[in-house]
């Protein structure tokens, strides 16, 4: 097994031949993820590309990934790098060489960045095969997130609050989508109004939930908020229902929510309503996204199953 460089054409090639429900082509998918960035999530920032890596056994192709470089924002937690760290992404291989190859794109993947003098370095990645690998070279998970999908030609299979009333938000609105956010969520992050149009719901009156219609990734970033002693009203069923609509009318094909799950032994009370939420309202689990890295001191980390959610 030989690694190298691949073109743009070879890359696309073989990503297509797996399949992939997400990808359509190497620059719409760049896109996607670029407009995905605003999140910050650990597979999801802005990010600039090194190179296209690719796996090559007797003159054929067997596996390929991304290799990029990310904004380091989890420095004062881990790595000593400064502003920039490497990240491998999107690893397509099929599970019979799946070890063999993660090998050669990690390695293949600290040379490259080593002679750029990045030094810290993680891979993402929502294949189970690939966490098999990495496992085995020795690389530890440290993140998990979950990326729900909706078909906009499809409906939300359950009824909102009818007595929700739901229009566009403005600059005006700033301190209602504070309050909402801070009793929801118990933090704030304003909108940016030329990335997002931002959906305002109201129950007798009064703003109760909110969320950020990304116009570029049909991404509701942040997801859905609703303060809490409105929640388990439908009032989030209801906003969910506005936004599908919202993307249906703009010619999106999907519309994705984005979780990034706070623990990975367990699955706390916040991240499990919100699993289900989105489960129940029809949402399909289109990737459990793995963060891993090298880790100091090694430790065996059980991970809880997700089974339930994905039924």
């Amino acid at each position: 097994m030989k690694l190298h460089l691949v073109s743009e054409e070879d890359y696309e090639d073989f990503v297509k031949g797996m399949n992939d429900l997400l990808f359509e082509s190497l620059e719409k998918y760049e896109e996607w993820k670029r407009e995905l960035s605003i999140l910050r999530a650990f597979w999801a920032r802005r990010e600039r590309r090194v190179a296209l890596l690719g796996v090559e056994d007797r003159g054929e192709i067997i596996g390929v990934a991304r290799l990029l470089v990310v904004p380091f924002y989890e420095r004062g937690k881990w790595g000593e790098n400064g502003e920039l760290r490497g990240e491998l992404q999107d690893i397509y291989v099929s599970p019979t060489y799946a070890e063999q190859v993660v090998r050669q794109l990690v390695k293949g993947a600290e040379e490259i960045l080593s002679t750029r003098g990045i030094s810290t370095f993680a891979v993402s990645t929502w294949f189970s095969h690939v966490w098999s690998g990495l496992d085995k070279v020795g690389m530890s998970p440290y993140a998990r997130s979950v990326l729900f999908y909706w078909d906009t030609a499809s409906e939300i299979p359950l009824e909102g609050n009818p007595d929700v009333k739901i229009r566009l938000a403005g600059r005006e609105d700033l301190p209602a989508l504070r309050n909402i956010q801070r009793q929801s969520w118990g933090l704030f992050i304003p909108p940016n109004f030329s990335k997002q149009d931002v959906l305002l719901a109201f129950y007798r009156g009064e703003a109760v939930g909110s969320a950020y219609l990304n116009k570029y990734s049909g991404n509701m970033d942040f997801g859905v908020h609703v303060v809490r002693p409105y929640q388990r009203m439908r009032i989030g069923t209801a906003i969910l229902r506005a936004a599908l609509n919202y993307y249906r009318e703009r010619g999106f094909k999907k519309m994705f929510v984005v979780r990034v799950l706070r623990s990975l032994s367990k699955v706390n009370i916040h991240d499990s309503v919100a699993l289900k939420f989105y489960r129940a309202c029809g949402g399909r689990i289109a990737r459990e996204y793995r963060g891993y890295r090298w880790k100091r001191v090694k430790r065996r980390l059980k991970l809880v199953d997700l089974g339930e959610y994905f039924s």
